[in-house]
């Protein structure tokens, strides 16, 4: 079994929060997917690449990310459990970069991760309400659609930030996995995946 821990959104607050939160998931998972929006913690994401367990995508607030991370905004790491997948939608574009990480892809029988800042269509939260704080800030894009397809023809789950809480979202392309609570909400947390050959199974973790 594979224990993949999903954390969120820092969003200009005190990095020594997306510090508690990325300790705390590192502590217990095999892998940890920081999702975007770490802005200003840089030095605590750094300081914790050492582990080896850490992957990070950008968010949309990461004006930085070049100079201060220098981290490839797109990744794809295979496991025995799992593989795992990391784009770059915080400019409501999926880039050719994006695409060429996607077409080397070699479907392999092991459940499929993509990770992004954004989500790809409306939220549908715990309180019933929508939100519509999503890639291109409204209705999909034409970009987000397009990569909703390609993850749909490829059996794919999703995990996503951007939003400032957490939940998990069943929709026709994916089971979309959502934790904004690096250290931006007032709730500070992650999310723990369980994964195993047959399913998986997630877990709002409270810190």
């Amino acid at each position: 079994m594979l224990k993949l821990a999903i954390v969120g959104d820092l969003s200009f607050q005190d990095p020594n929060r997306l510090a508690r939160a990325l300790d705390a998931a590192l502590a217990t998972a095999d892998v940890v997917v920081q999702v975007g929006d770490l802005h200003p913690g840089y030095d605590v994401v750094k300081a914790r690449l050492a582990t080896g367990k850490l992957l990070v995508v950008p968010g949309n607030h990461d004006t930085e990310w070049d100079t201060r991370l220098a981290l490839p905004r797109q990744w794809i790491k295979d496991l025995p459990n799992a593989t795992l997948i990391g784009l770059d939608n915080s400019a409501d574009v999926i880039n050719q970069a994006d695409w060429n990480i996607l077409n080397a892809y070699v479907p392999n029988g092991k459940p499929l991760f993509l990770f992004m800042h954004k989500p790809l269509s409306t939220l549908v939260l715990p309180d019933g309400n929508e939100s519509n704080h999503i890639m291109g800030e409204g209705a999909p894009c034409p970009d987000a659609i397009k990569l909703q397809d390609w993850m749909l023809a490829h059996h794919a789950s999703m995990g996503c930030g951007h939003y400032h809480g957490s939940t998990i979202m069943d929709t026709r392309f994916s089971t979309v996995v959502l934790d904004g609570r690096g250290g931006a909400a007032s709730q500070l947390g992650y999310t723990m995946l369980y994964i195993q050959p047959e399913g998986w199974t997630a877990h709002a973790i409270t810190l």
